[in-house]
């Protein structure tokens, strides 16, 4: 995840899922989000979807506004994510990792994630 990437269709499709699995399941979520440092790629600028609130918005009006809201006033961050306080009740583990398989995977053996 690159902060630069906050606000993208991606994330609004991420977080709706979050959400909707977190309402089901009833289980506690924690977000670890596995930051790298940002590009040049141009990744993360597929933000056009929120000029179509007709069609996104209704699908999860919470994620939609607090997007459109962190994209209008630059605040396109993890750490802005959690604060917007749209993934209710989440726990979250916000490191700096190198861009690569060998960071990625020192990362998920110390949080537990790998067997």
């Amino acid at each position: 995840m690159k902060d630069q990437y906050v606000g993208d269709i991606g994330d609004f499709e991420k977080y709706s899922v979050l959400r909707a699995l977190q309402r089901a399941s009833g289980l506690p979520l924690v977000v670890c989000w596995m930051l790298t440092a940002p590009d040049t790629t141009g990744e993360g600028g597929r933000i056009d979807y929120l000029r179509s609130p007709e069609r996104y918005r209704h699908l999860e009006p919470l994620v939609f506004d607090a997007l459109d809201e962190l994209v209008r006033r630059d605040r396109r961050s993890c750490e802005a994510v959690e604060a917007a306080g749209f993934l209710d009740h989440a726990a979250f583990v916000r490191e700096q990792l190198l861009d690569n398989v060998g960071s990625r995977t020192k990362y998920c053996i110390g949080a537990g994630l790998t067997a």
